[in-house]
C-alpha cells in the first residue's frame, strides 16, 4: 500500500532570512541585480506579484482607455482582469493545440486601428514561436510584451525568453520556478521604459507590519503543510473532506489573492522576499535540470499512447506543469486522487467562457476543446523521478482498464 502523497506541490520556508531582512533594505537591490545577470535582461524591478509587474508595464506605456490588447484565450484569468480593470479592452487570439501557446496564424485577423499591445505567454514554460510572433509586431507596430510566469529559463533558439519583447513579466508565487511566497518582477532593456516602471512599482502601497506578519504565517503554514510526512499523514485526509463539503481545495482557498481586485496587487515587494528570491536564484539551474528530467522520464513512459503538450523544435522547454489531455478528464481526476496523485482540472482557463469576458472578441475553437480535456500534474523540484513514473504508470492503468468513450 503507498502511504506517500504525491501533493500539487512542495514548499520551502527560510527563517534565516527573516532575520536578516530585519536589519537591512539592501535585499531588493541586490535580488534585482542578480536577476538582470541571471537573465540578461538589463532593467528589473521587483513587484509584489506578477500582475503587479504587469500593472507597472501597462501603467508606464501611455496607452489610453478603449485601447485593445491581444492575448491568448486559453491562459491565466488574472491577466485578462488587470488589463479590464485599467481599462483597456482583452482581445482573446486561439492557441495551437499542441503547444497551448498563441497560435501566430489566428493574430493579424484580431488587429484592429486599437490594438496596441500583443501580451504572449510561454505557457506551461513551452516557449512560443517568437520568429513570427516579433515579425507580426514589427509589421503592425505593436508593443510585445511576454509573459515568462511559467518560463524562468526557457529558451526559443538558444535565447531566453523574456528577452524578445518591449518587456516581460516574472511570477515567483509558490507554483512557479522559484518561490518568494508571491512576487513578480518586470523587465525591459528600455531605460526610459524601466524608469517608468520603476517609479510606478515605488508608488505602490508599502505592506504594513500586520499585513507582513500575515504574509509569514502564511509563508511558514505553506512550508508545513506540504512537506510529504504532515501533508500524507494530516492535511490529505482533511483536505479531501473539505473539498466533498466545500467543494474547494484547502491550498488553494486559503493562500489565493483574488485576480479580480486590482488594488490587491499594488503593494511594494518585501526586502524578506528578495533576500529568499536570491539564495531560489543560485538553486534555478538545479531546479530546471529536474524538470526537464521529470519530462523526458514522462514522455519515455507515455510515449504516444497518451496525448502530452509538445514543444517546437528549437526550444528548450522547462514544464512548469507537466499535462495530458482525456476526453475522460474528470473521473482520470477522480482515479489518480483514489490512487493518491493530486492532479488538477484547473490551472489555467477558457477565458471567454467567463461571464465577463464573454463577449470580447475572440477566435479560439481550439482554446475551448484544450480546457475541456487537459488536466495538470504535480511538477515541483523536491520530487523524485520514482513520483513521476509512479503518475504515469497510474495513467496508463486508468487507460488500460477503461473502456474507450
Amino acid at each position: 500500500m503507498r502511504l506517500k502523497i504525491i501533493p500539487k506541490i512542495q514548499l520551502k520556508f527560510y527563517p534565516s532570512q527573516l532575520a536578516r531582512s530585519c536589519f537591512s533594505k539592501q535585499g531588493i537591490v541586490d535580488f534585482e541585480a542578480a536577476f538582470s545577470r541571471k537573465t540578461g535582461i538589463k532593467y528589473c524591478a521587483a513587484a509584489y506579484t506578477g500582475r503587479a509587474a504587469l500593472i507597472a508595464i501597462l501603467s508606464s506605456l501611455g496607452l489610453k482607455k478603449g485601447d485593445e490588447i491581444i492575448l491568448p484565450a486559453f491562459t491565466f484569468v488574472g491577466l485578462a482582469h488587470i488589463i479590464a480593470d485599467m481599462g483597456f479592452k482583452p482581445v482573446f487570439a486561439d492557441v495551437s493545440s499542441e503547444t497551448l501557446n498563441i497560435d501566430p496564424e489566428k493574430i493579424e485577423e484580431l488587429i484592429t486601428q486599437k490594438t496596441k499591445v500583443l501580451l504572449i505567454v510561454h505557457n506551461m514554460g513551452n516557449p512560443c514561436e517568437m520568429d513570427e510572433i516579433v515579425r507580426i509586431c514589427r509589421r503592425n507596430k505593436l508593443i510585445l510584451i511576454e509573459d515568462c510566469a511559467h518560463s524562468l529559463g526557457s529558451r526559443y533558439k538558444g535565447k531566453l525568453v523574456g528577452t524578445f519583447g518591449h518587456a516581460s513579466i516574472f511570477s515567483f508565487h509558490y507554483s512557479k520556478i522559484i518561490n518568494t511566497f508571491w512576487g513578480g518582477m518586470a523587465c525591459t532593456n528600455s531605460k526610459k521604459l524601466a524608469s517608468k516602471i520603476a517609479k510606478t512599482v515605488k508608488s505602490f502601497k508599502v505592506q504594513t507590519k500586520s499585513q507582513l506578519l500575515s504574509r509569514l504565517e502564511i509563508s511558514f503554514l505553506q512550508a508545513i503543510v506540504t512537506s510529504p510526512i504532515v501533508y500524507s499523514t494530516i492535511f490529505y485526509p482533511v483536505n479531501m473532506l473539505f473539498e466533498k463539503i466545500r467543494g474547494e481545495d484547502i491550498i488553494e482557498t486559503l493562500f489565493k489573492l483574488k485576480p479580480q481586485d486590482m488594488e490587491t496587487h499594488k503593494y511594494q515587494f518585501t526586502d524578506f522576499q528578495a533576500r529568499i528570491g536570491i539564495l531560489e536564484l543560485k538553486k534555478v539551474e538545479d531546479y530546471n535540470r529536474t524538470r526537464i528530467d521529470y519530462l523526458k522520464e514522462f514522455r519515455e513512459i507515455l510515449g504516444k499512447k497518451v496525448r502530452l503538450q509538445k514543444n517546437l523544435k528549437d526550444a528548450k522547454f522547462i514544464p512548469l506543469q507537466l499535462v495530458i489531455f482525456s476526453k475522460d478528464k474528470l473521473r482520470l481526476i477522480a482515479y489518480l486522487k483514489k490512487n493518491k496523485v493530486e492532479a488538477k482540472d484547473f490551472y489555467i482557463t477558457y477565458i471567454p467562457s467567463i461571464e465577463r469576458f464573454s463577449r470580447c472578441r475572440n477566435n479560439s475553437l481550439v482554446a475551448k476543446r484544450i480546457a475541456d480535456e487537459i488536466i495538470y500534474f504535480p511538477t515541483f523540484q523536491y520530487q523524485s523521478e520514482k513520483d513521476i513514473r509512479y503518475i504515469a504508470a497510474k495513467i496508463l492503468s486508468y487507460n488500460d482498464n477503461t473502456p474507450a468513450r
